[in-house]
């Protein structure tokens, strides 16, 4: 929910109206793969989570989750290949919440044609919220795991505002007219550049 309410969330008018997600008028094409627990990452991402995706309209990818082995494997092989076979889709990912250590990076995140998105402090804060400990703005934030890739790649690709934001709240009322407040948690935003894709197999000098 949250993820998702700083990519197309509307508060639809009033005071909370100047924080709505970067793309309010965006549809989104959701798809579960998780128990009440933890995640059931499908086997292959190519064909069982990114092309239903395309299929349902979708070009830009956001996933706030990946696994901390910190390996180029199968799931970053699909997201490469997927990326290269798709050049107008882009997959974005988040770096992972392991930081501050270099090598942290989690997987499909450290995929080459992905963007992998990590989280900076910013001294902007709406006038209800107290920040307690912040850095200054610009800041790599302390959570936020870092690169290079096991094979030298520089990563994350981007770095956005990813503490104190005013999103959209998960709750266990799933009725159809539910509309709560918003919650502030701290999450990652996405960005709306990519590097140009790669064939699977090169990497950038």
């Amino acid at each position: 929910s949250h993820t998702a309410g700083s990519i197309a969330g509307d508060a639809l008018g009033g005071e909370l109206d100047p924080y709505n997600g970067m793309a309010p008028k965006a549809k989104l094409a959701i798809f579960d793969f998780g128990s009440h627990s933890h995640l059931v990452i499908p086997q292959t991402l190519y064909s069982s989570l990114f092309l239903p995706g395309f299929e349902a309209g979708a070009r830009i990818f956001s996933n706030s989750w990946g696994d901390p082995s910190g390996n180029y494997d199968k799931m970053s092989v699909d997201a490469d290949r997927f990326a290269w076979e798709h050049p107008e889709a882009i997959l974005v990912f988040a770096t992972g919440n392991s930081g501050p250590g270099s090598f942290s990076l989690v997987t499909p995140a450290l995929a080459k044609n992905t963007l992998a998105i990590g989280s900076q402090t910013s001294k902007t804060y709406p006038s209800f919220m107290a920040p307690v400990g912040n850095p200054g703005e610009g800041c790599v934030s302390m959570f936020s795991s870092r690169g290079p890739t096991n094979d030298g790649r520089i990563k994350p690709d981007v770095l956005a505002p990813g503490e104190h934001i005013l999103s959209a709240r998960g709750e266990s009322d799933r009725g159809p007219h539910n509309c709560k407040k918003a919650q502030i948690r701290s999450c990652l935003n996405t960005a709306r550049q990519c590097p140009r894709p790669l064939p699977p197999g090169q990497s950038r000098s």
